[in-house]
């Protein structure tokens, strides 16, 4: 079930060349689950 919340849309598009782009420069990918969320919450 909690699958079906993680799956891409068309509206939500994970690999979308401009959101790897921005997940790369704002290295999330490097930072733990806590401070990922909290970056991204504060951007």
């Amino acid at each position: 079930m909690k699958d079906k919340y993680l799956r891409e849309t068309r509206m939500v598009d994970f690999s979308n060349p401009a959101i790897q782009k921005l997940i790369q420069n704002m290295k999330w990918k490097e930072m733990g689950e806590f401070e990922r969320i909290k970056a991204i919450y504060n951007m």
